[in-house]
């Protein structure tokens, strides 16, 4: 039988595992804090903290991961779409379009101090690239978040709208995807038919073949633009 000195050593030793323990999960935790003290009034209004709260750092990571076009080919052609985005606004937001006026209010910080420099759409390319990043990090995060299981999902809720406005998106890159494959079955029976004609040898072959170019090339033009279409359209 242990000594009483004994089972002191070992309940000290369970109780300074227990504590390890403890301690570990405490640091793989995100922890909700007085939001009082977060120096950035955007995090505070978003509550990104209450939303985390206890939820892990890893599985978080996981979530703003780099998608895997085999993996979650849906997710890489929403990432795509939004890169188009925005490329799009860059476009847009010039002074010949929108005005002056409407580039110094988009570049305002703060609603009671005016701005003194117009917002500039065609920032440094390493920026644009960084934000851009920054973005696709969070659709994914909603999206991986929201495809997740119910015990695993962030503790907050997404609204009838925003849960609508979800599914109309997954509905559009579903039918782009779609549209994709039926665009490389035609592109492969194509395919089949010019190999079919070299086989002939005859002079009407290679005449065909000279002005084959010309019409691949028409015709990627008018997929490329049928594709920006869908691009815009999710």
């Amino acid at each position: 039988m242990a000594s009483r000195a004994d089972q002191l050593k070992a309940a000290k030793k369970e109780m300074q595992r227990a504590f390890e323990k403890a301690e570990e999960e405490e640091k793989r935790q995100i922890k909700e804090t007085d939001e009082a003290k977060e120096p950035s009034p955007w995090l505070r209004r978003v509550r990104c903290i209450p939303h985390l709260a206890g939820i892990n750092r890893k599985e978080v990571r996981e979530y703003v991961e780099p998608v895997d076009e085999k993996d979650e080919p849906h997710l890489a052609i929403m990432c795509t779409a939004f890169e188009w985005l925005i490329q799009d606004a860059q476009h847009h937001a010039v002074r010949e379009v929108v005005g002056i006026q409407t580039l110094f209010e988009a570049n305002r910080k703060e609603v009671d101090k005016e701005t003194n420099m117009p917002f500039d759409s065609w920032m440094d390319i390493t920026t644009i690239e960084r934000y851009v990043e920054v973005w696709k990090q969070l659709l994914l995060f909603v999206f991986r978040a929201e495809d997740d299981k119910a015990e695993f999902q962030p503790p907050y809720v997404l609204t009838e709208a925003q849960q609508s406005a979800m599914q109309t998106v997954r509905d559009k890159i579903g039918a782009f995807q779609e549209w994709k494959g039926e665009q490389e079955k035609n592109a492969a029976g194509e395919d089949r038919k010019e190999d079919e004609g070299f086989d002939d040898g005859d002079d009407e072959g290679v005449e065909g073949v000279e002005g084959a170019p010309k019409e691949v090339d028409e015709g990627f033009e008018d997929e490329m633009s049928e594709e920006t279409k869908w691009m815009r359209q999710i």
